[in-house]
């Protein structure tokens, strides 16, 4: 007998969520236009209207089309006709009219982050096959293998191309590379199409009720899967504000927040940990209807503090889910008691649906933990390998190969009514201030270091938050001092993939079958800790 997918039980993506706040609807992903021409009608609607705000200047949306045939004429015209194209620019609008360009020249983009170290940048190139980057004149260069466009160049001409309706990528073809950090220690590649960005699109406009009238700010990555909300408040003619946290700080947030009237905001909960500490913060926050929490675990405790400072009107939508695939949605309230510390992952969204497994592969009943297995039909197409797009980790499934299906790692249990809580991961995989993380990159760049002879990196969980440590054997008795190796790691890996603490050892503990024994690095950890204070 073939076991029963879970499924949405018919809630809406804004149950318990806006539902009154009247929006422009959010025509349906499978029988409507592609990115361009929905974002064609926007601009025809109210080319004035300013779709990005960087404090510094603004940049209307008839300023943004005009950018976005300017910068894919000069990629059409490039020497280099073939391969991906990486989006090495600053969040801003440059960054919207860089990726919107590419689907007009065609062509798939690799989305990029400036503020990564040029190592990791100039390795998710050689992972992708990247033949070409978009930069702008002050910003950071590519490595020097692959060719760089400035779109700074392009946008001066005075001529703006027109985009014919229906240009571009297909609905369905791969469009979007989003790099994670991978478990053989290299990024992995993950491939969207139009048409998987596009629900995800529809999902957060509909969840949210987003509106021309918003204006939004948000501190995930623009070259994460929290691209699909910046996308999401462009198509509907919204204001996106730009941040930069690395730049800006958290004062400069709250600036933003208190300055410009922010309706809507996209956060992991480590950020907004911070953010609430700072003095005038309930002040900056008065006119929030719309948190959107994204990335990470959330705790009771979080909430409550949460709500001593955000307006009683504002609404927190918490979500579970991975560049992979959708997962659950929930719009968090005080009297919840699906887990006595965990916000609960919610419902699964529509389109999406689970399956939990024991570790004889069993499907557990209703209440029983156990391994999330999620699929659907527009989860991430697959991976990008060899310049080419494979399945990976994203099989289809025997029984219908329209769907997808994807081993999440992930440790979660549901009951009869259908409202999951994720619990916390079964392999090694982690999520440190909103982004994913897997200790086996950080053990592969420590031991590429030539005095490090070996590194193991474990994660310590504890209410609030996970700490990564590290263990190294150096290679010789002149070994660097650990706060040394985390300067070196700094130049190399984004700051959420740098370990709290570097231990060095003499040895890593293994169990009889030859495994490390993390139980054992964890005691010694706490040995360490306790001996030095």
């Amino acid at each position: 007998m073939t076991p029963q997918w879970i499924t949405n039980p018919g809630m809406r993506p804004d149950y318990r969520g806006p539902v009154n706040r009247p929006y422009p609807p959010f025509a349906d992903p499978n029988t409507e236009p592609s990115m361009l021409d929905r974002l064609r009608q926007v601009v025809e609607r109210d080319p004035a209207k300013v779709a990005f705000d960087d404090c510094a200047a603004h940049t209307s949306y008839g300023t943004l089309w005009q950018m976005i045939g300017q910068i894919s004429a000069a990629i059409s015209a490039h020497p280099v006709i073939e391969g991906p194209i990486g989006l090495l620019l600053p969040s801003s609008a440059a960054y919207v009219a860089g990726l919107f360009a590419c689907l007009a020249a065609g062509r798939v983009c690799v989305l990029l982050d400036v503020n990564d170290p040029p190592d990791r940048i100039a390795t998710i190139c050689a992972v992708t096959g990247a033949a070409l980057v978009l930069r702008s004149h002050q910003g950071v260069v590519p490595p020097a293998s692959v060719a760089g466009l400035l779109i700074d160049d392009a946008c001066r001409n005075d001529t703006a191309p027109i985009i014919s309706s229906g240009a571009g990528l297909g609905l369905n073809e791969p469009a979007f590379i989003i790099c994670t950090s991978g478990s053989t220690g290299l990024p992995k590649a993950l491939v969207h199409s139009q048409m998987t960005m596009l629900v995800r699109i529809a999902f957060a406009i509909e969840a949210h009720h987003i509106a021309p009238s918003d204006h939004a700010v948000m501190t995930l990555s623009y070259a994460s899967i929290g691209s699909s909300w910046l996308l999401a408040t462009v198509m509907q003619g919204a204001t996106m504000h730009s941040f930069d946290l690395r730049a800006q700080g958290f004062s400069g947030l709250l600036k933003v927040l208190s300055d410009k009237d922010i309706t809507i905001m996209a956060a992991g909960m480590s950020i907004m940990r911070n953010l609430i500490r700072l003095p005038r913060v309930i002040q900056s926050l008065r006119t929030l209807r719309l948190l959107f929490l994204s990335g990470e675990p959330t705790l009771k405790a979080d909430l409550a503090l949460l709500w001593e400072h955000l307006p009683e009107s504002c609404y927190i939508h918490t979500a579970y889910g991975s560049t992979e695939i959708n997962g659950f949605t929930w719009f968090a309230g005080e009297q919840d008691d699906h887990d006595p510390s965990l916000v609960t992952g919610g419902y699964l969204r529509p389109g999406v649906e689970a399956m939990i497994i024991d570790d004889s592969g069993d499907v557990c009943p209703p209440g029983v933990a156990g391994e999330l297995i999620l699929r659907s039909y527009h989860s991430a197409l697959g991976e990008w390998e060899g310049g080419r797009l494979v399945p990976g980790r994203l099989q289809p499934d025997p029984a219908d190969p329209r769907y997808r299906i994807y081993h999440t790692g992930d440790i979660a249990r549901y009951r009869e009514d259908g409202v999951f809580v994720a619990l916390g991961r079964k392999d090694r995989m982690l999520k440190i201030n909103g982004q994913r993380v897997e200790p086996a990159e950080i053990e592969t760049v420590l031991g590429r270091m030539p005095e490090v002879a070996e590194a193991v990196g474990i994660a310590r969980q504890s209410d609030t938050r996970t700490t990564l440590v590290a263990f190294v054997i150096p290679a010789t008795n002149q070994a660097s001092p650990p706060a040394q190796l985390r300067e070196q790691l700094r130049s190399l890996l984004p700051a959420s993939m740098i370990p709290a603490r570097i231990r060095m050892v003499t040895a890593v503990p293994l169990l009889p079958g030859g495994k490390r024994d993390e139980a054992a690095l964890m005691a010694l950890d706490a040995q360490m800790m306790a001996t030095a204070g």
